[in-house]
Order: structure tokens, then C-alpha cells, then sequence
């Protein structure tokens, strides 16, 4: 088999695969920050792009697309979580590390106004804030 042909069939799982959201993770090592990118894909999963090489970090980290990924800023503590969310309804934070602290389903919340949604937006930012702490 060509090299081509083993890179081809090596990679054919991916063909279907779509980055559905990202985010940039910024973190120290000595003197240099570095970038890393962390995706969520069509397939539940959440990757990472470092040095020009893909890995999964999490699969089916949701049922389903994942539509948002958020990291922290926490650069100086080098502490930060992740912000998931998905189509099965729930919004997941996981550490840095990626275990699961705590998830939440969006569709048990009625949001009958935007001063509803303020209030789950606020409390998601202090719950974040405090897994940062």
C-alpha cells in the first residue's frame, strides 16, 4: 500500500467530521505563552489543535454537536475550565485537566424573559468563576 493510501485510511473516520466552534487556550511554559486551539466537532466530541497535530481530548463529550466552546482566561493563575455546550441540552465546565465538574440542563430552565436569561448567564459566570478559585 502507498503512503498515501495508509494516510487516506488513517484519516477516513475524519472525512465526515466538522469543527462546529473553537476557542484559543493561551498558557505560559517558561518564558513563552503558547496557543493552542480546543474544537468542538458534529460528532459530540472536543479536540485540540497544538503544534499542528489534531487529537481528540474528550469523546462524546455531548449527545450529539457541540455548538460552544469557551475557555477561561486565567492564564497567570494556570487554572482555567472549559465551557461546553451541546445539542442535548446541556452546558458542561470541565477543569483543566477536562473531568467533568458539573453540568446543566438548559431545557429544564424556563426562559420567559431576558431578565430570566440574565440570571442563568449570571449564574453560570459565578459558577465558573468559583471552579477558577
Amino acid at each position: 500500500m502507498s503512503e498515501e493510501l495508509k494516510y487516506i485510511e488513517q484519516y477516513k473516520e475524519y472525512d465526515s467530521k466538522i469543527f462546529t466552534c473553537f476557542d484559543f487556550m493561551d498558557y505560559d511554559i517558561g518564558t513563552n505563552i503558547e496557543t493552542d486551539i480546543i474544537v468542538g466537532s458534529n460528532f459530540g466530541d472536543i479536540s485540540g489543535i497544538s503544534c499542528n497535530k489534531y487529537f481528540v481530548i474528550i469523546q462524546n463529550a455531548h449527545n450529539g454537536t457541540v455548538n460552544c466552546i469557551k475557555v477561561s482566561d486565567q492564564i497567570k493563575e494556570k487554572k482555567y475550565s472549559v465551557l461546553t455546550s451541546g445539542e442535548d441540552g446541556l452546558v458542561k465546565i470541565w477543569d483543566q485537566t477536562y473531568n467533568l465538574l458539573s453540568q446543566i440542563d438548559v431545557y429544564s430552565f424556563r426562559l420567559a424573559s431576558l431578565e430570566d436569561f440574565k440570571r442563568v448567564y449570571m449564574f453560570l459566570f459565578r459558577l465558573i468563576k468559583e471552579y477558577n478559585h
